[in-house]
C-alpha cells in the first residue's frame, strides 16, 4: 500500500475513533472534549463549561466513579483466553457472558465454561473462581 495513502488512513480511523468518543461520552464536557481535540498543545488549560448536554448531565446525575480496573483485567484475560489458538469467531456477546458467569445452552454448547485462565503461574476455572459478576442496567441500580 501506498505510504501516504496508509498515513492518510490512519488519520482518518483516528478522527472517526474521536467522533465516536464525542457521541459516546455522557458526563465528559463536550466543549472541553473539542477544545482538547483542536488545540491538543492547550489541553492542561481547559476547563469545564457547565452548560453543554453533558455538563448538565453530570450535574443532574451526580455520577459515582468507580474504580473497574481489576473488571477490566478480568475481562481482558477473557479475551485472550477464547481467542488463543483459536479459529472460532467470538463475539462481544460471548465476551459479555462470560464474564458475568452466563449458563446458556451456548456456553456450555462451546464449552466456555469450562475455560482456564492463567494467573500468577496458576491456572484458574473461570467459573469456579468467584460468583458472577452481574451487570445491572443504570434505570435499575
Amino acid at each position: 500500500m501506498n505510504p501516504v495513502h496508509e498515513e492518510y488512513l490512519q488519520t482518518m480511523q483516528k478522527d472517526l475513533f474521536n467522533i465516536a468518543a464525542f457521541c459516546a461520552t455522557q458526563y465528559d464536557c463536550r466543549q472541553q472534549f473539542l477544545c482538547k481535540y483542536l488545540w491538543p498543545e492547550l489541553s492542561s488549560s481547559y476547563y469545564e463549561c457547565n452548560n453543554c448536554d453533558n455538563c448538565q448531565r453530570r450535574n443532574e446525575e451526580n455520577p459515582q466513579l468507580t474504580n473497574a480496573s481489576s473488571e477490566i483485567l478480568e475481562m481482558l484475560e477473557i479475551v485472550e483466553a477464547l481467542t488463543k489458538d483459536s479459529l472460532m469467531e467470538v463475539s462481544p456477546d460471548n465476551i459479555i457472558d462470560m464474564f458475568s458467569r452466563s449458563n446458556t445452552d451456548k456456553i456450555r454448547k462451546n464449552k466456555y465454561n469450562e475455560l482456564i485462565l492463567q494467573r500468577n503461574a496458576k491456572e484458574i476455572k473461570l467459573y469456579e473462581e468467584k460468583p458472577p459478576t452481574i451487570l445491572v442496567p443504570k434505570e435499575i441500580a
